[in-house]
């Protein structure tokens, strides 16, 4: 199915209106416009102070269930199952190669357009693909696996020599993300985006000859991008690829209120409104979505 003929593909994606100069009468027209177009049946008399408390802005928790935290260790745990020969000359040659990116990537002021660093990528999708050919999709994974549980280990164990030799840049982009805080891993949630996020990140080096989005289970892409969705700074085009891809994976969770609760946090209330439209679409029966819905609308209108 081609994703530009769905009708989550449809959904506009607004961004903040600016207007300037001589322009401006024109462009406040405008929007009054559609303003009253989208909100014309609002209430004009509805006491904002007292649905502000009922309402629930904040997009639903990305966090895995406990059934999901279960399935995505029974997932690691075939992983851990496939025999793995410690004196293998392929994979001794892929880890030196990656820890080396990890090494020249994490260098201050490292550049990935300089030879140095095209050069430690490539001799590391060499070796990638070296043991591809010979070890097969499950004997990457495997080794993908162990290097996770690796980082993991050290993370728990503070030991940034291997943090810097197995991640490079990940611990600072994770630290960054509130995944890792001074004390380590954040919580039990944030762990198996770390695990996740690790694994994606070790499949990079394929992503221009292989398809190996499909190598994951779905339920590890789900819990993923419900996470980037929701607690990343993402720009809304990027959130509505995410929501979309959500949707295609039948992921089940709300999107749409997770984009709304996104909007209305940027003050955007005109398109917090059609997020929530589109989610009680979706969800009919949702008082939140209802209350939520009318909210923003009444923001929208008063311009607030």
């Amino acid at each position: 199915m081609n994703p530009e003929n769905t009708a989550e593909a449809q959904l506009p994606e607004p961004s903040p209106l600016r207007s300037t100069g001589p322009a401006v009468a024109l462009a406040l027209c405008l929007i009054a416009i559609a303003v009253a177009s989208i909100f014309g049946t609002s209430n004009r008399t509805t006491d904002i102070d007292a649905l502000k408390t009922k309402v629930q802005l904040q997009p639903p928790d990305w966090s895995p269930t406990t059934a999901e935290v279960e399935r995505l260790g029974v997932l690691a745990q075939t992983r851990r199952a496939v025999q793995l020969d410690p004196n293998d000359l392929l994979s001794k040659r892929l880890l030196h190669r990656m820890e080396e990116f990890h090494r020249i990537e994490a260098l201050p002021g490292a550049n990935a357009r300089s030879a140095a660093y095209q050069d430690a990528h490539a001799q590391y999708k060499q070796r990638a693909l070296d043991y591809l050919k010979v070890r097969g999709q499950g004997g990457y994974l495997a080794l993908g696996q162990k290097v996770v549980d690796e980082y993991v280990a050290a993370l728990r164990d503070n030991n940034k020599v291997t943090i810097e030799r197995l991640g490079g840049r990940f611990y600072r982009r994770a630290k960054s993300s509130r995944l890792i805080n001074d004390k380590g891993i954040a919580g039990t949630a944030e762990e198996q985006v770390v695990r996740l996020a690790l694994m994606e990140g070790w499949l990079s080096p394929l992503r221009s000859t292989q398809v190996v989005e499909s190598w994951t289970h779905p339920l590890e892409r789900i819990v993923l991008r419900r996470w980037k969705l929701v607690a990343q700074n993402l720009s809304p085009k990027r959130r509505t690829q995410l929501a979309k891809e959500l949707i295609r994976l039948q992921s089940g969770y709300p999107v749409w209120w997770a984009m709304g609760g996104h909007a209305a946090d940027a003050r955007d209330w005109i398109s917090a409104a059609l997020y929530y439209e589109k989610a009680l679409s979706i969800d009919s029966d949702n008082q939140t979505l209802q209350l939520n819905l009318e909210y923003a609308q009444e923001r929208a209108r008063r311009n607030q």
